[in-house]
């Protein structure tokens, strides 16, 4: 006769629950740890809207960081492009494609990839970022300063590649804008749109840079970091 108390499933099949193992132990680990820096990020926006003196590019890179943390990048913050302190953005570089120092190990387990943002495709090695917030407005300045820390890094990059100028194909060049540019528009060789809103192609100086304007992008879950961006007042 069985035992009224105890599981029906358990008398008949002797079934146990299997212990946690160390993968779960370690994806329970990761969501904890996710689920602190969503937390932190979102106090970080409250304190920016309340004071309006939060660091919105450190914040940008802290997103990204966050968010690529699991596949094959190193971000590195206000990146030394130059000899005369000249910070670009944010530089995003393929592990894939370098043996990067301080880079952190793969895990062991897998780890279902989250899609981009739009407009950051992440296909080259080298990915630069300029980022202008709702306090400043993209010039054509700010263009051609991107394009110079583009010139100083591949410069740079000349002892790792047996004194050679890095393929130009190497590079990507992105600018983030909050608003958008009519003055630069006006200006460039060529200004195009892609079948993304608020993503486009500037060509200038021989070079196709990704133009990502914050306020017209897709209200979309993977667009969580410029939708928040473009919210900032």
């Amino acid at each position: 006769t069985l035992n009224p108390i105890v599981p029906v499933l358990h008398q008949k099949t002797n079934y146990q629950a299997p212990a946690v193992t160390d993968r779960e132990s370690m994806l329970q680990a990761e969501i904890a740890n996710l689920k602190q820096e969503i937390e932190h990020l979102q106090q970080l926006a409250h304190q920016t809207r309340g004071s309006g003196n939060m660091d919105w590019h450190d914040f940008l890179v802290r997103f990204l960081k966050q968010s690529l943390k699991t596949q094959p990048y190193l971000i590195e913050m206000e990146k030394l492009v130059a000899k005369q302190d000249q910070y670009l953005d944010c530089l995003i570089i393929s592990k894939a494609s370098i043996d990067a120092p301080n880079s952190i190990p793969f895990p062991s387990f897998p780890i279902a990839e989250a899609p981009l943002p739009d407009g950051l495709i992440l296909e080259k090695t080298y990915n630069l970022i300029s980022y202008k917030s709702c306090r400043e407005s993209l010039t054509l300045w700010a263009v051609q300063e991107l394009i110079g820390y583009y010139t100083g890094l591949r410069k740079d990059l000349r002892s790792e590649y047996a004194q050679q100028l890095p393929d130009a194909q190497l590079f990507q060049l992105y600018i983030v804008t909050t608003h958008y540019p009519q003055n630069v528009v006006e200006q460039a060789q060529s200004w195009q749109s892609t079948d993304k809103p608020g993503v486009y192609w500037l060509y200038t100086s021989g070079l196709w840079i990704q133009v990502i304007v914050t306020s017209q992008i897709a209200l979309e879950p993977h667009n969580a970091i410029w939708n928040l961006l473009s919210d900032i007042k």
